[in-house]
């Protein structure tokens, strides 16, 4: 891989930072994409037992790659704040799956609208869809390339 210059870092670094500013100013405050304090994990969770009703724990954690013991820490967090609840799995009764409460949809919910306005904001400042779809293959390229 070829090296980062001085003068790539910066102008990276500059982007970054003014586009986090602009978005911050378009968007009022980027926390409201976290609804009641709830941090990027919980939504994480949220969005998994969401995304792929009645799944085991064990699976929903293997999903977002995180370990059984911070899964159980984030659940009871999310259980307190009666977001969700466990329930017994319904394809393996020895396991546990987790439901949305009625808060926990709107909440949910809420996080969803919020996400969609500011990806909105971001593509809709590109002005050609062949631009969008250079920026997201670029974005998944980064992505994979982090791991």
């Amino acid at each position: 891989m070829n090296k980062i210059s001085e003068e790539q870092y910066k102008r990276f670094d500059a982007v970054m930072h003014s586009i986090y500013k602009r978005l911050r100013q378009l968007h009022g405050d980027i926390d409201s994409m976290f609804p009641k304090g709830i941090t990027s994990s919980e939504l994480s969770v949220l969005k998994a037992a969401s995304k792929y009703p009645n799944s085991a724990l064990k699976e929903i954690g293997e999903y977002l790659d995180i370990p059984g013991s911070t899964l159980t820490s984030i659940v009871d967090r999310l259980e307190k704040r009666n977001l969700v609840r466990r329930t017994i799995n319904k394809e393996n009764r020895r396991s546990y799956a987790l439901e949305l409460t009625k808060d926990g949809i709107e909440l949910s919910n809420q996080h969803e609208e919020a996400e969609k306005e500011l990806w909105e904001k971001v593509l809709m400042s590109l002005n050609e869809d062949v631009e969008r779809e250079t920026l997201i293959n670029l974005l998944d390229k980064i992505s994979k390339g982090i791991e």
